[in-house]
C-alpha cells in the first residue's frame, strides 16, 4: 500500500471545500474589475453583451447577444452591468 502525502493547502481544500488563492501577487480583476464572461455594455449604452476575450489588458473583445457579432472596445469604453 502506497502512502499518500498531501500539502497543507489540500488538507485545507478537504476540510472546508475551496481555499482562495494565497498568492500576493496583483491579478487582473484587483486592478480591471472586468473578467471574461461579465455582461456590459458600452457607456451609457443599451445593449448587452458578454466578454469574449481581454486583450494586452486595454482591449477588450465582446459578443452580443442580440446578434452574436463581435465588437473591439478599449477597457474605458465599456461597463460592467451588474
Amino acid at each position: 500500500m502506497n502512502t499518500v502525502k498531501l500539502s497543507p493547502k489540500r488538507q485545507l481544500e478537504a476540510l472546508f471545500g475551496h481555499v482562495a488563492s494565497t498568492s500576493s501577487r496583483p491579478r487582473c480583476g484587483d486592478w480591471m474589475k472586468l473578467s471574461l464572461g461579465d455582461t456590459v455594455r458600452e457607456l451609457e449604452g443599451r445593449h448587452l453583451g458578454r466578454v469574449e476575450r481581454i486583450e494586452w489588458g486595454h482591449k477588450v473583445i465582446v459578443k452580443w447577444h442580440e446578434t452574436g457579432w463581435l465588437s473591439e472596445f478599449r477597457r474605458s469604453e465599456v461597463e460592467r452591468v451588474r
